[in-house]
């Protein structure tokens, strides 16, 4: 941990600076991915703690590259409330890459925005999160009848009934109050 705790140093050096960017270490192509520097950047966000503006001046320059390591790194640290400036940045650049194909179109990069926004708790699509009564909120897609269904087993074709499939899928994650 003391060579970790080390590497912290330079990041939080460059989170106070315009010379590097998060992007140093998670490049655009393939920021979803595990570079090793997840670590490192968690215990960075700790050490900045103790300080508000520096601390959230290390989630914001993670943000901008990879928000889930942002999200660990502010988990870390108790899930302070966030700025609303924060908060609002936050979700007008990621949100446009989870739910546009064509701004984001790898699949595991929308999942791990996904993951990030959910665990910030600014995810607000339809369908995602729970309802005011606390149940969770489905967006139903209608799926017509009597449209041919081929089984992969054997190719065999049917036609299914008329149903109903929830977009997203249903998950659980605690709800901070709720038993």
């Amino acid at each position: 941990m003391l060579q970790e705790y080390l590497a912290s140093r330079p990041l939080i050096d460059a989170s106070r600076s315009t010379s590097r960017t998060a992007a140093d270490l998670w490049p655009a192509a393939t920021w979803w991915e595990r570079t090793g520097w997840e670590v490192v950047a968690e215990i960075a966000a700790e050490g900045c703690a103790g300080g508000e503006a520096a601390f959230w001046r290390m989630i914001g320059w993670l943000a901008e590259a990879q928000p889930e390591v942002a999200c660990e790194g502010w988990g870390r640290v108790g899930a302070p409330a966030l700025p609303s400036e924060f908060r609002d940045h936050l979700a007008r650049h990621w949100m446009p890459r989870l739910t546009d194909v064509t701004a984001e179109r790898d699949p595991a990069a929308r999942a791990a925005i996904g993951r990030a926004l959910g665990r910030f708790g600014l995810d607000h699509r339809p369908g995602v999160g729970l309802r005011k009564d606390r149940l969770p909120d489905i967006d139903w897609v209608h799926i017509p009848g009597d449209r041919p269904f081929v089984y992969q087993a054997d190719m065999h074709r049917f036609a299914l009934p008329a149903f109903e499939i929830a977009r997203y899928p249903v998950t659980n994650r605690p709800v901070p109050g709720l038993r």
